[in-house]
């Protein structure tokens, strides 16, 4: 099936740049740009923070998984900036390669420290680390997660990506 028909998925760790380029890649395709995060603080009506705070991971992540479900039955195909674990639980990588075309996009954890560090201290999972600790924190969790990542169906440094350069990929599928 061509990628045009498909929904495409982009993954990877926070700070990789997956909501900027989801929303060029969805504005080049002009189809519908959905942040995974966006959508489960709308229709939870709570903060990510608040879900992590009075629930837990565990049913973060049940949310999420639901969620990313829902968004993908839409009828319309869409560019979906899904959440730095999302991959990792529920089978959600399968579901995704399913649903359609997943990007990881590859950055090196001594980037992401330095990404994360200059943008909004609004991450469950990052709050309250200092340089050296985010570090050594970012290293531990891509280690973790980078099997997950790398079954998406394309993979690229995420260090000077574009939506041109996903797009020219994209054509070759």
């Amino acid at each position: 099936m061509p990628y045009q028909d498909r929904n495409i998925y982009l993954v990877g760790m926070p700070g990789s740049g997956k909501t900027t380029l989801a929303r060029s890649l969805a504005d080049e395709l002009e189809r519908k740009f959905v942040d995974l995060d966006d959508v489960i603080q709308l229709v939870e009506q709570k903060t990510i923070t608040e879900i992590f705070t009075e629930f837990g991971e565990d049913r973060f992540r049940e949310i999420e998984a639901k969620h990313l479900r829902s968004c993908s039955s839409q009828v319309d195909t869409i560019v979906m900036a899904t959440g730095g674990g999302t991959p990792c639980y529920h089978d959600n990588m399968d579901y995704i390669n399913k649903q359609g075309i997943s990007i990881y996009l590859e950055v090196p954890e001594e980037i992401l420290t330095e990404r994360l560090l200059k943008g909004p201290q609004n991450r469950p999972l990052l709050q309250g680390k200092s340089g050296k600790e985010l570090l050594s924190y970012l290293g531990d969790l891509l280690a973790k997660r980078k099997p997950y990542y790398r079954r998406a169906t394309l993979v690229f440094s995420g260090i000077e990506m574009n939506a041109g350069q996903i797009l020219d990929s994209l054509a070759g599928i």
